[in-house]
């Protein structure tokens, strides 16, 4: 009973987002997009730390196994990535 509410609220909140005011390049719109614009930002790493080296190189790298089907596995046909974990990337 508590997921089917949590979803009802999570989908009035996703369709009230945006409206007469959505103006691209205008800003964040949505809920989220306001959270997230509020959302702190380290600006002084320490040097050489994890974090230093992951901004400067500007990017974050992640790694992950294709052996796990569903979860990830190597298309045959294409020798792509595929799977829950593959879309993550």
């Amino acid at each position: 009973m508590r997921w089917t509410t949590l979803s009802v609220v999570l989908l009035a909140v996703a369709g009230c987002s945006g409206g007469g005011s959505a103006v691209p390049g205008g800003g964040p719109t949505s809920a989220v997009d306001r959270l997230l614009a509020k959302a702190p930002v380290a600006a002084d790493l320490p040097a050489g730390s994890a974090m230093a080296r992951i901004r400067e190189r500007g990017e974050l790298l992640v790694g992950g196994s294709l052996d796990a089907p569903p979860l990830s596995q190597r298309d045959p046909a294409t020798g792509e990535p595929t799977g829950f974990d593959a879309d993550l990337w």
